[in-house]
């Protein structure tokens, strides 16, 4: 699945003046270029998932593939077909049932294509076995009617049309699914009404090839309030807040048994946070009360009395009670080709989609949205929050409207040494609990979040065993060097990050971001793609590839990621955004920036920047990367936060070209068009 980790990496990117050269000096007969062997779905496969995930061979020195799915051997007619830089392809709409014929060719640096590949025959079909469920429908009639169709495998579940079913789980979660295979659940446009504010809709454990598609899901009441700021006391950091209509009391019992913190709302820009200030504050929720005589009035009190400075009179001030809330879909434990098509959400307890250690999850033309004029926020957390997958997600035309964490989050968590043998320096222990996804034949990397370094080069997982509440690992080659494991905060220990499960080949094509608390997409993955993406009003910054060891312990390292297509807009302005571009690659130790290039061989490109503010493109740590062609506009007369602002930042990297950068429509007066600063060569 990584093609272009090699190929793509090595894609020429000159000048238009050198790029003319070096094709004047090309022989007149190029040599062909090998067509791709086609992988999966495999030739003649009988298949029940209608948006499959197609895949096929490397090709050596290809950098872009053109594939082709047809009704008919001839190609004469096309149901689907794309060009992209890495070997899968997954259609965004739906193919209807019936042999579909597919076939693919490679093209080299120099625009020459290879012949078109043998071609396969995916034969998709519907699932024989159908199940009704009516528009009464009870969750327990729900419940019943999806273990019946996962029983008569491969089935359709089919809901009413246009119904709405209005359910209160005492659990987790509307449906949960375990070992489903071969499944479509068919919403048929109905609506959900989930009436505890902390279940999530759907989860998933060791599941393979099931779709989810064509459904609308509302939560009353709301899993977070929103109101307005009526007074302040700058001394005790007390908050009186007027509720809007619509949401419930900052009091309610599902408010103060899952408080978490809240953010300042832009006031005109629904589902955008306050330009300047913090995006987050914590609360007392011991000191809420209700006004005696008006009970739409609430106040609270800061954590950091101090932070009050940041508050005005009239503030938009939202607060979420996601402490113990689920995600709206979840997807976990081995789960494999899992499609998301169609749904459309209105309120979220936490994240959207959330993906562990599974392998090709597609979310395709799916909607998080603002339902109406009087709701300033759609969801509680991340979009799509990714974490230690084999095959990134493919998420391909979808918005995110007033989003409480990342818009898109990929990434592995760092497992702490706790231990190590230091007789033959091939074992040590590492902390357990939900994050560990070790097993054997995986890759890892040791990171030194104190200096920020990488220890060692790639070690094999060779065996993992429960130790405890830990793991003890072995793994080749040996070691060389001892560890440290000691500290007081298990943050400060060396860790070990799975390169197994990095979410590689992942894209990210043609989504709205439109107010995302923090990042538009965080990316810590490999031989990505992240094309022709809208982002408004990301407070922190657009697209970021960088670690955190500091608390969350994210990362690792970014390779071969392109970033290309994007528009970018009015992002960067929240207070913690100091240093930062629409586009960032930094690569970071415990309480600032490490001395390593881990990042490589990135290519950022074809990228309009708007109203950028410090930065709008800033790379850092990176080794092999390209900036070409990018555009940078600006409809305003000053910049979001004060200090310096550089259109490209460029500091301790190597190899980097920097071309065909456009500033004729910035009009501000900046510091510097492009600054190249510290150390690179």
């Amino acid at each position: 699945m990584h093609s272009f980790l090699r190929s793509f990496a090595a894609r020429p990117l000159v000048s238009a003046c050198l790029l003319a050269l070096a094709t004047s000096l090309l022989p007149l007969h190029l040599s062909a270029i090998n067509a791709p062997t086609l992988l999966t779905p495999s030739h003649n496969s009988l298949g029940y998932v209608a948006n499959p995930n197609f895949t096929w061979s490397t090709v050596s020195d290809a950098v872009s593939y053109d594939i082709q799915i047809s009704s008919s051997t001839t190609f004469s007619s096309l149901v689907a077909e794309g060009t992209i830089e890495i070997t899968r392809f997954v259609p965004k709409a739906p193919l209807y049932t019936a042999n579909r014929f597919w076939r693919v060719r490679a093209t080299d640096a120099n625009g020459v294509t290879s012949a078109w590949s043998s071609t396969f025959v995916y034969q998709l079909r519907a699932p024989a076995y159908t199940q009704n469920i009516p528009a009464n429908a009870s969750l327990t009639d729900i419940r019943s009617a999806i273990a019946t169709a996962i029983a008569n495998k491969p089935a359709t579940v089919v809901f009413a049309a246009g119904a709405t079913y209005t359910v209160n789980p005492t659990d987790a979660y509307v449906v949960s699914l375990t070992d489903a295979q071969d499944l479509i659940i068919d919403g048929n446009n109905a609506t959900f009404i989930i009436e505890n504010p902390k279940s999530g809709f759907i989860r998933m454990t060791n599941c393979q090839r099931v779709a989810v598609r064509r459904l609308k899901i509302d939560y009353n009441p709301l899993p977070h309030s929103v109101g307005i700021v009526e007074g302040i006391n700058s001394t005790t950091g007390a908050i009186t807040v007027r509720r809007l209509p619509g949401y419930p009391d900052f009091d309610a019992p599902h408010m103060i048994a899952n408080w978490s913190w809240g953010s300042l709302l832009d006031p005109t820009h629904r589902g955008w946070l306050k330009p300047g200030v913090r995006n987050l504050f914590n609360f007392d929720k011991t000191s809420v009360t209700q006004s005696p005589t008006d009970s739409d009035v609430f106040t609270f009190n800061l954590l950091t009395a101090s932070y009050s400075g940041e508050f005005t009179l009239n503030d938009r001030l939202i607060v979420f009670a996601r402490a113990n809330g689920q995600e709206l879909c979840g997807v976990t434990s081995e789960c494999r080709d899992i499609t998301f098509d169609r749904i459309t959400n209105y309120a979220s307890p936490a994240g959207h989609y959330s993906l562990f250690d599974t392998t090709e999850i597609k979310i395709l033309d799916c909607h998080s949205l603002k339902k109406n004029s009087t709701r300033w926020f759609a969801g509680n957390a991340d979009g799509v929050h990714s974490r230690a997958n084999l095959l990134g997600p493919w998420v391909e035309g979808c918005s995110f409207e007033g989003t409480g964490d990342d818009g898109i989050a990929l990434y592995n968590k760092g497992l702490f040494v706790l231990g190590q043998d230091t007789t033959t320096w091939n074992k040590l222990t590492i902390s357990g609990g939900a994050l560990m996804n070790f097993k054997p034949t995986h890759i890892f990397r040791v990171f030194n979040p104190r200096d920020g370094t990488l220890v060692g080069g790639a070690f094999t997982v060779a065996t993992v065993t429960a130790n405890g509440a830990n793991y003890d690992v072995t793994f080749s080659p040996a070691l060389t060097t001892p560890l440290v494991f000691n500290q007081t905060d298990p943050t400060h220990n060396d860790q070990l990050f799975n390169v197994s499960r990095r979410n590689s080949s992942f894209v990210i094509k043609d989504n709205l971001f439109d107010g995302v608390r923090r990042y538009g997409t965080a990316v810590r993955s490999a031989g990505g793609i992240i094309r022709g993406n809208t982002y408004k009003g990301a407070s922190k910054a657009a697209v970021v590839m960088l670690n955190e060891p500091d608390t969350w312990h994210n990362g690792l390292y970014s390779l071969n990621n392109l970033v290309t297509g994007n528009t970018t807009e009015n992002c960067g302005f929240d207070s913690s955004a100091s240093d930062f571009g629409d586009i960032t690659v930094v690569f970071r130790k415990l309480g600032g920036i490490s001395p390593t290039r881990a990042h490589s061989g990135l290519i950022i490109e074809n990228n309009t920047i708007k109203n950028w503010s410090q930065r709008g493109i800033s790379l850092e740590n990176s080794a092999g990367s390209t900036i070409v062609n990018n555009t940078f506009v600006s409809t305003q007369s000053g910049f979001a936060l004060p200090g310096q602002n550089h259109g490209i930042y460029v500091n301790n990297t190597s190899g980097t070209i920097v071309s065909g950068n456009d500033f004729t429509a910035e009009t501000r007066s900046v510091t510097a068009a492009v600054t190249v600063t510290g150390n690179n060569d």
